[in-house]
């Protein structure tokens, strides 16, 4: 059945909160049917639908809330918005756009490839999943030296992205497109290009959700609980790191306040010391003093002694003849230290 005879093809992007879903299908419109902005939660929160008629053919474009988003409450939610996407028109053929972002690094985020495994689980695309393709949307031109590097950037893409889906063999091979990081109206109008190119490599095929919805509720609430606890991980690891820088710095303050402490009491012995020299010094100054003092009044006192000898010594031997008394016999008698001990000697006069 060639898509000109079909009463309509649904087409279906599906993919995260944020990826820009809804800006692409505006983008493929050619004007602004679905509320599109920069948002930290996801801006669509219900189905929502638009035709777009090509090549004489009436596609029903839809556009859907994001699967996983950061508010953890929206996520059974958007659950039941994909569901209802699916059974809506459930007799018209469908394609599906898996929607992933470029802006993180390179490589193809865990987030995005989660949610696209969780679909291919419980929804049949046939055996050579020819109703799929891929888009990955603000491929961030600006940061190619060139046209070549950009090459190799979608090629590595697409090379991680199919490892990643490696246990879906249904998708292996499907096409992947790119639509540039939007920055000019130009810009705008390459990214409907290439989602209308993605509408032309996909041959439209009956997809329904299998026969319950049990598993892919599971796999949603799995990864709601995962995203749940990564942010708490995350928050915690915040949390620990500030604390650790916290303790890092009161034991920097402590290390600061131990090396004052310490400088501080060196600097009080070495005070201490100096004075305690000082003291010495003082000590040994006075020592001096009175050593020098006493040997001063010892050698007067020896001097005062002999003089007083002397004097006695004269006053008593002085007159006599024997010592010198006599005229014809000059002299002083003196008192003298001699070998045999104290003697008095008269010292002759000579004319």
């Amino acid at each position: 059945m060639s898509a000109k005879s079909l009463p309509g093809i649904k087409v279906l992007p599906i993919g995260n909160a944020g990826v820009g879903k809804s800006f692409l299908c505006n983008a493929a419109l050619g004007r602004d049917t679905f509320a599109s902005r920069v948002s930290p939660t996801g801006v669509t929160t219900a189905v929502e639908r638009a035709d777009l008629t090509l090549w004489s053919t009436k596609y029903i474009l839809y556009n859907i809330p994001g699967l996983i988003e950061a508010d953890a409450t929206a996520v059974e939610r958007n659950r039941r918005c994909l569901a209802e996407a699916f059974q809506q028109d459930a007799h018209l053929p469908s394609m599906i756009f898996f929607i992933f972002s470029a802006a993180t690094g390179g490589r193809p985020r865990a987030e995005d490839v989660e949610s696209c495994q969780a679909v291919l689980r419980d929804v049949d695309v046939g055996k050579d999943g020819s109703s799929v393709c891929f888009l990955v949307n603000k491929l961030p031109l600006e940061e190619f030296d060139s046209a070549e590097e950009a090459e190799d950037f979608k090629t590595s893409f697409r090379r991680d992205l199919m490892a990643a889906l490696k246990d879906c063999p249904a998708v292996q091979g499907r096409p992947v497109l790119f639509a540039p990081h939007v920055r000019t109206p130009s810009a705008k109008n390459e990214c409907g290009r290439q989602v209308l190119a993605a509408i032309r490599q996909c041959t439209p095929s009956f997809v329904a959700l299998k026969e319950t919805s049990f598993r892919f509720r599971r796999e949603v609430d799995v990864q709601r609980e995962e995203l749940a606890r990564s942010k708490a991980l995350q928050k915690s690891q915040a949390r620990q790191a500030q604390l650790q820088l916290q303790e890092r710095q009161r034991a920097l303050e402590r290390e600061r306040l131990a090396r004052e402490e310490a400088q501080r009491q060196e600097a009080l012995r070495a005070q201490e010391q100096h004075q305690r020299q000082l003291e010495a010094q003082r000590r040994e100054a006075e020592r001096l003093r009175r050593e020098q003092e006493e040997t001063e009044r010892l050698a007067q006192a020896e001097r005062e002694r002999r003089e007083a000898e002397q004097r006695q010594a004269q006053q008593m031997f002085g007159g006599h003849p024997m010592f010198g008394g006599h005229p014809m016999f000059g002299g002083q008698v003196v008192l003298m230290r001699t070998p045999y001990g104290l003697q008095l000697v008269r010292m002759p006069m000579f004319f």
